[in-house]
Protein backbone atom coordinates (compact mmCIF):
# COMPACT_ATOMS: atom_id res chain seq x y z
CA UNK A 1 0.00 0.00 0.00
CA UNK A 2 1.45 3.47 -1.09
CA UNK A 3 1.34 6.20 0.85
CA UNK A 4 -1.49 8.14 -0.90
CA UNK A 5 -3.64 4.71 -1.03
CA UNK A 6 -2.75 5.07 2.88
CA UNK A 7 -4.43 8.38 3.69
CA UNK A 8 -6.99 7.60 1.58
CA UNK A 9 -8.22 4.33 3.25
CA UNK A 10 -7.43 6.11 6.56
CA UNK A 11 -9.73 8.48 5.80
CA UNK A 12 -12.41 6.76 4.59
CA UNK A 13 -12.38 4.41 7.62
CA UNK A 14 -12.38 7.77 9.54
CA UNK A 15 -15.67 8.81 7.63
CA UNK A 16 -17.26 5.48 7.47
CA UNK A 17 -16.88 4.50 10.60
CA UNK A 18 -17.49 7.79 12.56
CA UNK A 19 -20.36 6.94 15.02
CA UNK A 20 -18.36 4.54 16.73
CA UNK A 21 -14.59 6.26 16.12
CA UNK A 22 -15.24 10.46 16.96
CA UNK A 23 -16.90 10.03 20.21
CA UNK A 24 -13.51 8.78 21.48
CA UNK A 25 -11.28 11.31 19.45
CA UNK A 26 -13.93 14.21 20.62
CA UNK A 27 -13.66 13.13 24.27
CA UNK A 28 -9.56 12.64 23.91
CA UNK A 29 -9.39 16.33 22.23
CA UNK A 30 -11.88 18.10 24.89
CA UNK A 31 -9.69 16.65 27.47
CA UNK A 32 -6.40 17.70 26.39
CA UNK A 33 -7.37 20.87 24.99
CA UNK A 34 -8.52 22.00 28.46
CA UNK A 35 -5.40 21.00 29.68
CA UNK A 36 -3.71 22.55 27.46
CA UNK A 37 -5.72 25.99 27.67
CA UNK A 38 -5.13 25.88 31.87
CA UNK A 39 -1.63 25.40 31.33
CA UNK A 40 -1.34 29.05 28.63
CA UNK A 41 -3.76 30.62 31.04
CA UNK A 42 -1.24 30.03 34.11
CA UNK A 43 1.79 31.26 32.38
CA UNK A 44 0.16 33.80 30.64
CA UNK A 45 -1.17 34.72 34.56
CA UNK A 46 2.48 34.93 35.65
CA UNK A 47 3.74 36.57 32.73
CA UNK A 48 1.20 39.61 33.31
CA UNK A 49 2.16 39.74 37.01
CA UNK A 50 5.74 40.54 35.58
CA UNK A 51 4.37 43.41 33.26
CA UNK A 52 2.14 44.72 35.69
CA UNK A 53 4.85 44.49 38.74
CA UNK A 54 8.03 44.09 37.48
CA UNK A 55 8.64 40.85 39.26
CA UNK A 56 8.86 37.29 38.39
CA UNK A 57 5.60 35.78 39.98
CA UNK A 58 6.40 32.62 42.60
CA UNK A 59 4.26 30.19 43.88
CA UNK A 60 3.41 32.85 47.24
CA UNK A 61 3.13 35.86 44.92
CA UNK A 62 0.31 33.85 43.27
CA UNK A 63 -1.20 32.78 46.42
CA UNK A 64 -1.21 36.34 48.14
CA UNK A 65 -2.71 37.57 45.24
CA UNK A 66 -6.06 34.71 44.87
CA UNK A 67 -6.54 34.71 48.18
CA UNK A 68 -9.00 37.85 49.07
CA UNK A 69 -11.14 36.20 46.17
CA UNK A 70 -10.77 32.97 47.93
CA UNK A 71 -11.56 34.34 51.15
CA UNK A 72 -14.49 36.04 49.59
CA UNK A 73 -16.21 32.92 47.79
CA UNK A 74 -15.11 29.83 50.28
CA UNK A 75 -17.51 27.56 48.35
CA UNK A 76 -16.39 28.23 45.32
CA UNK A 77 -12.88 28.06 45.91
CA UNK A 78 -13.62 24.41 46.80
CA UNK A 79 -15.82 23.58 44.29
CA UNK A 80 -13.25 24.28 41.69
CA UNK A 81 -10.62 22.45 43.85
CA UNK A 82 -13.41 19.24 43.22
CA UNK A 83 -13.49 20.17 39.84
CA UNK A 84 -9.31 20.17 39.79
CA UNK A 85 -9.13 16.18 41.31
CA UNK A 86 -12.03 15.38 38.98
CA UNK A 87 -10.55 16.57 36.10
CA UNK A 88 -7.31 15.41 37.33
CA UNK A 89 -7.89 11.96 37.09
CA UNK A 90 -9.60 12.01 33.38
CA UNK A 91 -6.84 14.08 32.03
CA UNK A 92 -4.78 10.71 33.39
CA UNK A 93 -6.89 7.79 32.24
CA UNK A 94 -9.10 9.67 29.60
CA UNK A 95 -6.11 10.22 26.32
CA UNK A 96 -5.15 6.59 26.99
CA UNK A 97 -8.76 4.81 27.10
CA UNK A 98 -9.44 7.06 24.05
CA UNK A 99 -6.19 5.72 22.27
CA UNK A 100 -6.64 1.73 23.10
CA UNK A 101 -10.58 2.29 21.77
CA UNK A 102 -9.80 4.23 18.53
CA UNK A 103 -6.27 1.56 17.33
CA UNK A 104 -8.25 -1.37 18.42
CA UNK A 105 -10.98 -0.38 15.83
CA UNK A 106 -9.10 1.00 13.72
CA UNK A 107 -7.27 -2.15 13.66
CA UNK A 108 -10.56 -4.29 13.40
CA UNK A 109 -11.83 -2.45 10.61
CA UNK A 110 -8.57 -2.17 8.46
CA UNK A 111 -8.42 -6.49 9.12
CA UNK A 112 -12.48 -6.99 8.01
CA UNK A 113 -13.07 -7.33 11.35
CA UNK A 114 -16.67 -6.28 12.97
CA UNK A 115 -16.06 -2.98 14.85
CA UNK A 116 -16.94 -3.68 18.05
CA UNK A 117 -15.62 -4.54 21.69
CA UNK A 118 -14.22 -0.08 21.81
CA UNK A 119 -14.68 -0.11 26.07
CA UNK A 120 -13.02 -3.15 26.62
CA UNK A 121 -9.92 -2.68 24.27
CA UNK A 122 -10.38 0.96 26.37
CA UNK A 123 -10.45 -0.58 29.34
CA UNK A 124 -7.39 -3.48 28.84
CA UNK A 125 -5.13 -1.58 27.66
CA UNK A 126 -5.71 1.29 29.43
CA UNK A 127 -2.54 0.65 32.01
CA UNK A 128 0.04 -0.50 29.42
CA UNK A 129 -0.76 2.53 27.31
CA UNK A 130 -0.74 4.67 31.04
CA UNK A 131 3.12 3.20 31.77
CA UNK A 132 4.19 4.13 28.35
CA UNK A 133 3.06 7.78 28.62
CA UNK A 134 4.90 8.12 32.10
CA UNK A 135 8.15 6.78 30.77
CA UNK A 136 7.76 9.68 27.57
CA UNK A 137 6.45 11.95 30.54
CA UNK A 138 9.66 12.97 32.08
CA UNK A 139 11.23 13.98 28.61
CA UNK A 140 7.85 15.84 26.99
CA UNK A 141 7.87 19.35 25.56
CA UNK A 142 5.23 20.79 28.03
CA UNK A 143 7.39 19.11 30.93
CA UNK A 144 10.94 20.50 29.47
CA UNK A 145 8.94 23.80 28.90
CA UNK A 146 7.38 24.07 33.02
CA UNK A 147 10.75 23.12 34.16
CA UNK A 148 12.71 26.29 32.07
CA UNK A 149 10.04 28.73 33.91
CA UNK A 150 10.52 27.43 37.06
CA UNK A 151 14.53 27.91 36.61
CA UNK A 152 13.77 31.66 35.31
CA UNK A 153 11.42 32.28 38.41
CA UNK A 154 13.83 31.01 41.30
CA UNK A 155 17.19 31.42 39.52
CA UNK A 156 18.45 34.67 39.76
CA UNK A 157 21.93 33.74 38.32
CA UNK A 158 21.47 34.32 34.47
CA UNK A 159 24.76 32.29 33.38
CA UNK A 160 23.10 29.45 34.97
CA UNK A 161 19.66 29.55 33.64
CA UNK A 162 21.42 30.52 30.32
CA UNK A 163 23.62 26.83 30.96
CA UNK A 164 20.16 25.12 31.78
CA UNK A 165 18.18 26.31 29.10
CA UNK A 166 20.74 24.54 26.34
CA UNK A 167 20.91 21.82 28.32
CA UNK A 168 16.75 21.21 28.60
CA UNK A 169 16.63 22.04 24.73
CA UNK A 170 19.04 19.15 24.41
CA UNK A 171 17.09 17.03 26.42
CA UNK A 172 13.73 18.12 24.27
CA UNK A 173 15.66 17.19 21.17
CA UNK A 174 16.70 13.69 22.31
CA UNK A 175 12.45 13.74 23.54
CA UNK A 176 11.71 14.43 19.67
CA UNK A 177 14.02 12.10 18.53
CA UNK A 178 13.18 9.37 21.05
CA UNK A 179 9.42 9.55 20.33
CA UNK A 180 9.63 8.99 16.33
CA UNK A 181 11.84 6.14 16.70
CA UNK A 182 9.25 4.47 19.24
CA UNK A 183 5.99 6.15 17.11
CA UNK A 184 4.69 2.39 16.65
CA UNK A 185 5.12 1.76 20.71
CA UNK A 186 1.33 2.09 21.33
CA UNK A 187 -0.13 0.14 18.36
CA UNK A 188 1.96 -2.72 19.58
CA UNK A 189 1.01 -2.67 22.89
CA UNK A 190 -2.76 -2.56 21.49
CA UNK A 191 -2.73 -4.84 18.55
CA UNK A 192 -0.02 -7.58 19.56
CA UNK A 193 -0.31 -7.36 23.08
CA UNK A 194 3.74 -6.30 24.21
CA UNK A 195 4.84 -5.18 26.83
CA UNK A 196 6.09 -1.61 27.43
CA UNK A 197 9.50 -2.22 26.98
CA UNK A 198 9.01 -4.64 24.20
CA UNK A 199 6.49 -2.51 22.25
CA UNK A 200 9.01 0.03 22.45
CA UNK A 201 11.98 -2.48 21.16
CA UNK A 202 9.80 -3.62 18.50
CA UNK A 203 8.83 0.12 17.17
CA UNK A 204 12.53 1.33 17.00
CA UNK A 205 13.34 -2.04 15.01
CA UNK A 206 10.43 -1.32 12.39
CA UNK A 207 11.72 2.77 12.44
CA UNK A 208 15.15 1.69 11.70
CA UNK A 209 14.36 -1.69 9.10
CA UNK A 210 11.74 0.58 7.12
CA UNK A 211 13.88 4.30 7.50
CA UNK A 212 13.85 4.43 3.55
CA UNK A 213 10.72 4.73 3.46
CA UNK A 214 10.67 8.45 4.76
CA UNK A 215 8.91 10.43 2.36
CA UNK A 216 5.57 8.30 3.65
CA UNK A 217 6.76 9.43 7.09
CA UNK A 218 6.82 12.91 6.63
CA UNK A 219 3.56 12.30 4.92
CA UNK A 220 2.24 11.28 8.32
CA UNK A 221 3.80 13.63 9.84
CA UNK A 222 2.04 16.70 8.17
CA UNK A 223 -1.24 15.38 9.91
CA UNK A 224 0.55 15.83 13.20
CA UNK A 225 1.85 19.29 12.50
CA UNK A 226 -2.04 20.56 10.97
CA UNK A 227 -3.40 19.28 14.54
CA UNK A 228 -0.25 21.33 16.44
CA UNK A 229 -1.12 24.40 14.03
CA UNK A 230 -5.25 23.94 15.18
CA UNK A 231 -4.37 23.02 18.63
CA UNK A 232 -2.67 26.13 19.12
CA UNK A 233 -5.19 28.40 17.97
CA UNK A 234 -7.92 27.00 20.05
CA UNK A 235 -5.59 27.37 22.91
CA UNK A 236 -4.81 31.09 23.09
CA UNK A 237 -8.30 31.49 20.92
CA UNK A 238 -10.05 30.00 24.34
CA UNK A 239 -8.18 32.19 27.13
CA UNK A 240 -8.50 35.16 25.30
CA UNK A 241 -11.70 35.00 24.41
CA UNK A 242 -13.11 34.41 28.02
CA UNK A 243 -10.70 36.96 29.70
CA UNK A 244 -11.97 39.35 27.30
CA UNK A 245 -15.08 39.05 27.45
CA UNK A 246 -15.49 39.06 31.00
CA UNK A 247 -13.43 42.22 31.52
CA UNK A 248 -15.18 44.15 28.96
CA UNK A 249 -18.55 42.33 30.51
CA UNK A 250 -17.09 43.41 34.18
CA UNK A 251 -17.72 47.24 33.03
CA UNK A 252 -21.82 46.35 33.18
CA UNK A 253 -22.21 43.89 35.30
CA UNK A 254 -20.65 42.07 38.38
CA UNK A 255 -17.27 40.76 37.99
CA UNK A 256 -18.68 36.83 39.06
CA UNK A 257 -21.54 37.29 36.58
CA UNK A 258 -19.08 38.33 33.92
CA UNK A 259 -16.64 35.93 33.89
CA UNK A 260 -19.59 33.74 34.63
CA UNK A 261 -20.89 34.12 31.36
CA UNK A 262 -17.68 34.42 29.84
CA UNK A 263 -16.66 30.99 31.10
CA UNK A 264 -19.80 29.18 29.66
CA UNK A 265 -18.92 30.78 26.53
CA UNK A 266 -15.44 29.45 26.52
CA UNK A 267 -16.81 25.93 27.54
CA UNK A 268 -18.75 25.91 24.15
CA UNK A 269 -16.46 26.86 22.19
CA UNK A 270 -14.02 23.76 23.67
CA UNK A 271 -17.09 21.72 23.14
CA UNK A 272 -17.52 22.66 19.44
CA UNK A 273 -13.59 22.49 18.86
CA UNK A 274 -13.28 19.50 20.44
CA UNK A 275 -15.78 18.22 17.62
CA UNK A 276 -14.30 18.89 14.58
CA UNK A 277 -9.93 18.52 16.19
CA UNK A 278 -12.02 14.89 16.92
CA UNK A 279 -11.87 14.38 13.33
CA UNK A 280 -7.89 15.13 13.55
CA UNK A 281 -7.72 12.58 16.20
CA UNK A 282 -9.23 9.80 14.66
CA UNK A 283 -7.40 10.00 11.62
CA UNK A 284 -3.85 10.50 13.05
CA UNK A 285 -4.61 7.56 15.21
CA UNK A 286 -5.92 5.57 11.42
CA UNK A 287 -3.22 6.49 9.98
CA UNK A 288 -0.41 5.21 12.61
CA UNK A 289 -2.52 1.36 12.84
CA UNK A 290 -2.88 1.05 8.76
CA UNK A 291 0.76 2.10 8.80
CA UNK A 292 2.25 -0.32 11.80
CA UNK A 293 -0.17 -3.46 10.40
CA UNK A 294 0.82 -2.55 6.73
CA UNK A 295 4.81 -2.65 8.27
CA UNK A 296 3.88 -5.85 10.08
CA UNK A 297 3.30 -7.79 6.93
CA UNK A 298 7.04 -7.51 5.64
CA UNK A 299 9.45 -9.68 6.57
CA UNK A 300 12.26 -8.37 9.09
CA UNK A 301 15.53 -7.52 7.68
CA UNK A 302 17.15 -9.36 10.67
CA UNK A 303 16.31 -12.68 9.61
CA UNK A 304 19.19 -13.86 7.62
CA UNK A 305 17.41 -16.97 5.50
CA UNK A 306 14.48 -19.04 5.42
CA UNK A 307 14.54 -22.32 6.98
CA UNK A 308 16.29 -25.00 4.77
CA UNK A 309 13.41 -27.18 2.01
CA UNK A 310 15.17 -30.42 3.22
CA UNK A 311 15.25 -29.90 6.85
CA UNK A 312 11.66 -28.51 6.99
CA UNK A 313 10.09 -31.47 4.55
CA UNK A 314 11.88 -34.07 6.94
CA UNK A 315 10.36 -32.77 10.25
CA UNK A 316 6.88 -32.44 8.89
CA UNK A 317 7.65 -35.95 7.80
CA UNK A 318 8.08 -36.90 11.37
CA UNK A 319 5.29 -35.00 12.34
CA UNK A 320 3.02 -37.02 10.27
CA UNK A 321 4.24 -40.21 11.27
CA UNK A 322 3.97 -39.15 15.03
CA UNK A 323 -0.06 -38.14 14.30
CA UNK A 324 0.06 -41.70 12.52
CA UNK A 325 1.20 -42.95 15.90
CA UNK A 326 -1.30 -41.00 17.81
CA UNK A 327 -4.24 -41.95 16.09
CA UNK A 328 -3.98 -46.24 15.92
CA UNK A 329 -6.29 -48.13 17.94
CA UNK A 330 -6.52 -48.39 21.51
CA UNK A 331 -6.27 -51.71 23.38
CA UNK A 332 -9.00 -52.40 25.92
CA UNK A 333 -6.16 -52.05 28.47
CA UNK A 334 -5.96 -48.41 27.51
CA UNK A 335 -9.22 -47.93 26.98
CA UNK A 336 -10.00 -48.32 30.60
CA UNK A 337 -7.43 -45.83 31.51
CA UNK A 338 -8.60 -43.33 28.78
CA UNK A 339 -11.37 -40.94 30.25
CA UNK A 340 -13.24 -39.40 27.58
CA UNK A 341 -13.97 -35.70 27.36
Amino acid sequence: MNPRELIAEAWRVTIAHRRILLPWGAVEAFVVMIAAVCFVTYQGFVLSIFFRTGELASWGSIVDSIRPFAAEHPALIITLIIIAVIYGILWVLVPRLATGAIIGLAAKIHCGDEPKGGLVLAIFNCLPLLELAAAFALIDGKTVFSLWSLLVRYMGATDVIFGTSIVLMLIWTTSFIFQFLFMFAEEAIVIRKMGVFRSIGHSFKLVISYLGRIVLIGILLLVIILRIILNAIVIFVIPATVLGLGFLLARFLPEFVSFSISGVLGMAIAVLASYFLGYVTVFKNTVWTITYLELSKERELDVIAPEEPKEKEAEQTEEKQDDEVSNEPQTAEESQNTISP
